[in-house]
Formats: structure tokens, C-alpha cells, sequence
């Protein structure tokens, strides 16, 4: 949490775990999650990673020149240091975890991968190799599924949703298909117990690849 959660110390702890979950911020090349949703700027959730980047990603992105499927979908997320990245240029922990860095780690037996943050399941279709970006490099590095978003989430209806899954999970539902139809079904419910909007997009970001 907060200044802690260091990119290197990520790479660190992540294999061996039963389930890894990131909240942060997700970005895209010259995008980022202060767009996203209709949150106030002081309802953000406080765990959801430690910066937001004050610039175009596409600053740190053009550095990037070796050719690779990769670079076209070039994906985020956001440690300490995102936010001063630039100033690093020999240290790949230099705050902005990427889908290339990801594929190297060894995730064997990690059951599920939550990315709790904007637009984490984006990627981009490459001739003969499929879609590309943080879900696939998350399965080739080992993880059975990974459950990321579609789209911007707001950051209130992204907490409400991640606890009404992992209290399926809680209860025995392993199956990330399962747990998130409960979670679906719990939110739509308290939305309408509440007389509130069940437009898909406070429930329905978050969709599971893998097992």
C-alpha cells in the first residue's frame, strides 16, 4: 500500500500466491483513469495504488523502440514512482508495470489475478498471435484466470463490486465465472433495492479469462 507498493517488491511477492490483487491505476497509451467514471475527485478508493501519472504515457512509451507485438498495446499499471517514471532510464522498476515484464514472472499455481483498475483488460488483435495485453501476459506467466476491466470503472462501484466477489469466493465458489454471476447478481439487487440506476456500467466492467 501506498509508497510501499514498489514495482520491484510486486515482481518480488507475487509467485506463489493463491490470488493477486492490483488497485491501481490502469492506464493506456496517452490515457488514464481521471477520466473515468462520474466519481468525485475525493470519493477515490485509498488502497487503489499510490499515483496517478501527470502526463501522456505515450512520453514513456516512445522510448520503446525494439520491434515487438507488444508495443502496439501498450498497457499500465501504476506503482510508486509512476509518476516521476520518465526520470529513470536503466531501471525497469521504474514504477509502470507492463504486459512484456509481467510474461517473464513465474505465476505457476496462482489461481486467480485481479486487476482492480481502469481499462486493465485492454489489448490489441496481432496478426497470428491474438489479442495482446495485460490478461494474455498475466496467462503466459502462469495465472489460471484473470478477472480485468472493459473499460474506465469508478472507483466506489469498483469496491462494492470486488467485495460482493470475494465473499462468493469466501463461501467455496473457487470458479471465477461463478463468483463473479454472484457478484453481479448482488449488486443488481442492491441497486434496485436502493431505487438506484443498473446501467452495466457500475456492475459489469469485469469480465474473467482462463480456467
Amino acid at each position: 500500500e501506498g509508497g510501499a507498493a514498489a514495482e520491484a517488491e510486486f515482481k518480488r511477492l507475487a509467485p506463489g500466491r493463491r490470488v493477486i490483487h492490483i488497485a491501481t491505476h490502469g492506464l493506456t497509451l496517452a490515457a488514464s483513469c481521471e477520466t473515468a467514471g462520474a466519481a468525485p475527485p475525493d470519493s477515490a478508493e485509498k488502497n487503489r495504488g499510490p499515483v496517478l501519472l501527470d502526463r501522456p504515457v505515450s512520453d514513456t512509451a516512445s522510448t520503446l523502440t525494439a520491434p515487438s507485438p507488444w508495443i502496439d498495446c501498450q498497457v499500465f499499471l501504476a506503482f510508486t514512482g509512476a509518476g516521476v517514471a520518465r526520470q529513470h532510464t536503466t531501471d525497469e522498476n521504474e514504477g509502470l508495470l507492463t504486459a512484456p515484464e509481467v510474461s517473464t514472472l513465474d505465476l505457476r499455481g496462482v489461481d486467480w489475478v485481479v486487476l482492480s483498475a481502469c481499462r486493465s483488460a485492454a489489448g490489441q488483435s496481432w496478426s497470428r498471435q491474438g489479442v495482446l495485453g495485460m490478461e494474455r501476459a498475466f496467462r503466459l506467466a502462469g495465472a489460471r484466470t484473470v478477472i480485468a476491466s472493459q473499460w474506465s470503472v469508478d472507483d466506489g462501484a469498483t469496491r462494492d463490486w470486488m467485495r460482493a466477489l470475494y465473499e462468493a469466493r469466501a463461501t467455496g465458489v473457487a470458479n471465477a465465472g461463478e463468483a463473479m454471476t454472484r457478484a453481479n447478481r448482488r449488486i443488481l439487487k442492491t441497486l434496485r433495492a436502493r431505487g438506484l440506476s443498473t446501467h452495466p456500467f457500475s456492475w459489469a466492467a469485469f469480465t474473467a479469462d482462463g480456467e
